[in-house]
């Protein structure tokens, strides 16, 4: 379901609102435009500035950190932003800072108190001539819904590879258990040959018999683990937004579909590249890594945390940066914008 139409946008880890204007044909159209979807001539701009619309005055990323006692009180701070020239900006779901004070309930985000106190203020922001949009998760980062995606999908949960280095010399057999692959390497003058990188074996009871020479084996194994910023979630994985968006962006688009794309301008994402943890991992990233550089991504991830003789770990260190950003992009960013 297209949530973020045409008319609205995606705003990421910013507090102010950038905004893009598009021609209009004629004064009627321009009159009905939302506010940065105008075109306005160098003159009206003159005549303006000293009094400008108030979409382009500052616009906030309001906390809603406290409980929900009276589902007006965010009109009335709303109309306190209003008196003092601030739009209402952004509604941020948070669980607060000051332990003093009882947090919002996860039990009342996306809940009746939520969206009663949300539609009272978008209400006064439309008296106003302001808008309200919100942030599309409880805290951070973005995709968790707090904690509703891994409880309905713990399939979900964010993960990553967990590598170990063994030396061994030639004719040695070795055996590995409880790990999810292995790769072998041929070491010269103590530096790895990269043409040599294979896997040995996968799954569990793995056994292999180095050939002559010196050798460095890799073992993986797959291990759950939040990300940097904290998000529990797999954002390498394309499932992830196939259960959030209608969790989330399908409730406040069923409660406000008029007000989408107009007075709600848009999405406040609170991700900060948070694609994972260290070596994060998905069977999705595996596949189009494989698509993208047409190599098993598993042969080269000794290339990741060790520099081989050639100078190759360059490449393969950019190549799966490379992969991951797409894979991050694809399975999280535009699933909301497409």
């Amino acid at each position: 379901m297209n949530i973020l139409k045409k008319n609205t946008f995606l705003v990421t880890t910013c507090s102010l609102l950038i905004s893009s204007m598009a021609v209009a044909q004629d004064k009627g159209e321009k009159d009905i435009q939302p506010e940065w979807l105008k075109k306005y001539s160098d003159k009206e701009i003159y005549n303006m500035f000293e009094n400008p619309p108030m979409f382009y005055a500052p616009h906030t990323f309001w906390f809603w950190d406290d409980v929900i006692r009276d589902e007006q009180t965010a009109a009335s701070m709303a109309e306190e932003m209003a008196i003092q020239k601030l739009n209402p900006g952004y509604a941020h779901p948070r669980s607060g800072f000051d332990n003093a004070v009882t947090a919002l309930p996860v039990e009342q985000y996306l809940a009746e108190p939520w969206f009663n106190s949300f539609s009272n203020a978008l209400q006064n922001a439309k008296d106003n001539g302001l808008t309200l949009g919100y942030c599309d998760d409880y805290n951070w980062p973005s995709g968790q819904v707090a904690g509703k995606v891994l409880q309905k999908h713990p399939e979900l949960e964010a993960t990553y590879l967990a590598p170990k280095r063994y030396y061994v010399k030639g004719k040695t057999e070795v055996k590995y258990d409880s790990i999810n692959f292995a790769v072998a390497g041929k070491m010269v003058n103590d530096q790895l040959n990269a043409s040599s990188l294979r896997i040995i074996g996968e799954g569990s009871n793995i056994k292999w018999t180095a050939p002559s020479g010196d050798w460095m084996i890799y073992t993986y194994t797959i291990k759950k683990h939040p990300g940097i910023d904290g998000g529990k979630v797999n954002y390498l994985d394309p499932k992830l937004m196939e259960v959030f968006i209608p969790l989330v962006h399908e409730q406040y688009d069923k409660h406000f579909k008029k007000d989408m794309g107009h007075s709600i301008p848009g999405v406040f994402v609170d991700n900060e590249g948070d694609y994972g943890w260290k070596m994060a991992w998905s069977e999705h990233l595996a596949i189009q890594y494989r698509k993208k550089k047409k190599r098993d991504i598993r042969t080269w991830l000794p290339l990741l945390t060790e520099k081989d003789k050639d100078g190759l770990f360059v490449v393969a260190r950019c190549d799966w940066f490379d992969v991951v950003s797409d894979v991050y992009n694809e399975c999280y960013f535009e699933p909301l914008v497409k």
